[in-house]
């Protein structure tokens, strides 16, 4: 089969792309059940996540982070962050080393539901990776990058100057 730039099946490694389809896959059906349990769209869901991963962490979660990792503007974040309190899923308190800036936290009530749905599934992945060698994992995160960049490129407007012809 010749595909759209002229290279076959066989110049491809079909397999670790259908595999990275089936993740895509669960990873959006994983996201969509998140959804439906929490009454989130799919921007709110992002922001709590931020919040999840830098609890998880031990960093501070803040609003002007989301600005950047949502690619929305400061008075969406604080749109989506006023919903998000409302709603019950964070809180808003000052930052104990700077008390002009406010900490983003979940409630215990949003956090043990997304302990409940995903909790098992974060111990699971971390066991498949703990079972990788050191450099298993660091060939794993480089090929993870490269389909990250790759992604990331194909999102991209590769010719703006076409736009402004038309």
């Amino acid at each position: 089969m010749t595909l759209t730039d002229g290279s076959t099946d066989g110049d491809y490694s079909t397999d670790v792309i259908a595999a990275l389809t089936r993740v895509e896959l669960a990873d959006a059906q994983l996201r969509a059940r998140l959804r439906q349990r929490l009454q989130l769209n799919s921007t709110d869901l992002a922001a709590l996540q931020y919040v999840e991963r830098c609890e998880t962490n031990n960093r501070g979660a803040y609003a002007k982070d989301l600005v950047h990792i949502l690619g929305v503007t400061s008075a969406a974040t604080t749109t989506i962050l006023d919903r998000l309190a409302h709603a019950g899923h964070v809180l808003r308190t000052p930052d104990p080393a700077s008390r002009r800036l406010r900490l983003l936290t979940l409630t215990d009530s949003t956090r043990t539901v997304l302990t409940e749905m995903i909790g098992g599934t974060q111990t699971r992945l971390r066991g498949l990776l703990a079972a990788m060698s050191h450099r298993e994992r660091q060939r794993t995160v480089r090929m993870m990058d490269e389909i990250r960049c790759a992604l990331e490129a194909g999102a991209c407007d590769p010719s703006p100057e076409l736009h402004a012809a038309s």
